[in-house]
């Protein structure tokens, strides 16, 4: 009897765990999914990986949102499950909702679960969803390694896939600053870099600074470097309409670029840089950066030129500031002679002599003193010459007027600091050098400033400097040319 209970209590069980079973498989949509899609979708892989074992063709099943277990797995990053399917050699879903497949979902799994998966389902690769992108383009935009490295390897043609508006992998990763990945697409498929989107833009066209910088050192893209997309616009162009300066001024110092491209407009880059007026003061500096390499206008007249500096037609109320100035210097530099600092001495062997004539100092604010007046003087003298001559000429006088007031200005404050020393270090040594080295902070905060205030770069520096000091040198000639002629009549 008890026997009986026993076995009827046995099979009972085994009855119920077969419904239970039956339950956990059942194919019918409970709420659009199934059991096996909810664990998946949790990541309850032990659990998924049961109801598997139980059903292996559920494997085929995609639920009411277009999701498979093995996409679902490779969302949640169930490597085991999808090693049980890729291996199962038995039918197996691979969609996705939107037109995605399991490739789009699998960036984050390991790279012999990717690799097994395009080889049994190659054809993935180049499935596109309904944004028309392909999992190549996703894993690019996201900078995913693995997935891109173990597709590039299986099938090195799949660099040139475009996605629908034209971007291939290339195209998009330069577009998204990824400069490790156009090295590694580059590399495995060198043909790529000659790809163009829907607007006719190639790589360099789309990269940032950064990226730039190794695309250029590319032989291939010296031949890419003058081509223009649809508008004729070359990545110069495109790198200032975009006001990336760095890129422009790394493109415009290639030697093989041409300055003088013009796109359909009939704009070269130079013209670019006077057509906007959103950024003054970088569109500034990349008319600068150009004008300094010799980069031409285009072929038709710009009529919204940034106002580089309008052209002075009277320089007289300049000269009359000017020689002001230059006076009142040499005024107060003639009269500082006669007030020398610690005055002169009164006992009748040294009568009249300065009383700190052996400071070295004081010999300092001489010589500094003398040489502020003597530049005032000159520069008086020839502004006042400048009124008896035509405009260009007057320009040049103004400009090594100029830069004599500047030379006196300094000796002025050499004066100035020099005899503040002298007569405060015997009392206090720490102030005069505080004097000292607060002037001469100053000044040279001002003197390192404005050069890079409005030149772009060393290099730039460099060339102004070598045009400048060649053009001082020509006009000091020219004026003292001119002073000895004056002198001789």
């Amino acid at each position: 009897m008890a026997t009986t209970v026993d076995n009827g209590t046995k099979t009972s069980s085994s009855h119920r765990q077969r419904d239970v079973e039956e339950v956990l498989v059942d194919r019918q949509l409970i709420h659009g999914t199934t059991a096996l899609h909810e664990a998946l979708r949790n990541g309850h892989e032990e659990v998924a990986r049961y109801l598997l074992s139980l059903d292996p063709e559920i494997a085929t099943f995609v639920s009411g949102a277009g999701e498979s277990p093995l996409f679902l797995a490779a969302q949640s990053r169930c490597e085991l499950f999808m090693s049980d399917i890729l291996q199962s050699n038995r039918p197996y879903s691979t969609k996705g909702p939107d037109g995605l497949n399991v490739l789009h979902a699998a960036r984050d799994c390991c790279g012999k679960i990717i690799s097994i998966l395009m080889t049994q389902k190659p054809h993935l690769m180049r499935q596109k969803d309904d944004r028309g992108k392909a999992a190549i383009h996703y894993a690019v935009e996201a900078n995913y390694w693995v997935l891109i490295d173990q597709m590039l390897k299986a099938d090195a043609s799949i660099a040139l896939f475009p996605e629908d508006d034209g971007h291939t992998p290339l195209l998009r990763a330069a577009n998204s600053g990824h400069g490790k990945i156009c090295e590694k697409i580059l590399e495995i498929c060198p043909q790529s870099i000659e790809a163009r989107n829907r607007k006719g833009q190639h790589a360099l066209h789309l990269c940032k600074f950064r990226d730039a910088r190794f695309l250029i050192r590319i032989p291939e893209i010296l031949e890419l470097l003058n081509v223009g997309d649809d508008e004729g616009n070359t990545p110069l162009h495109l790198a200032i309409k975009e006001n990336d300066y760095e890129k422009a001024m790394l493109l415009s110092s290639s030697n093989s670029v041409d300055l003088g491209a013009v796109n359909k407009e009939g704009l070269t880059a130079l013209d670019l840089c006077q057509t906007d007026w959103k950024n003054a003061h970088k569109q500034r500096l990349m008319w600068l950066h150009l004008t300094i390499r010799g980069a031409p206008h285009g072929r038709l007249p710009n009529e919204y030129k940034v106002p580089v500096g309008e052209r002075i037609e009277d320089f007289n109320p300049i000269i009359n500031t000017m020689a002001l100035v230059a006076t009142l210097i040499a005024t107060v530099t003639f009269a500082a002679a006669f007030t020398m600092p610690g005055g002169y001495d009164t006992s009748p062997d040294n009568m009249g002599v300065a009383n700190l004539a052996k400071k070295a100092a004081l010999r300092a604010f001489i010589l500094s003193d003398t040489i502020a007046m003597l530049f005032s003087i000159i520069a008086v003298l020839a502004l006042g010459l400048a009124v008896y001559f035509e405009q260009e000429m007057q320009r040049r006088i103004c400009f090594i007027s100029w830069a004599l007031i500047n030379l006196v200005m300094r000796g002025s404050l050499v004066a100035f600091m020099s005899g503040l020393f002298v007569v405060t270090v015997p009392k206090d040594l720490w102030e005069a050098i505080s004097v000292c080295i607060i002037c001469s902070t100053v000044t040279l905060a001002l003197e390192i400033s404005v050069p890079f205030l409005f030149s772009p770069s060393i290099r730039d520096l460099l060339l102004i400097f070598r045009r400048k000091t060649h053009q001082w040198l020509e006009d000091l000639r020219e004026f003292t040319r001119i002073i000895v002629n004056g002198l001789r009549t």
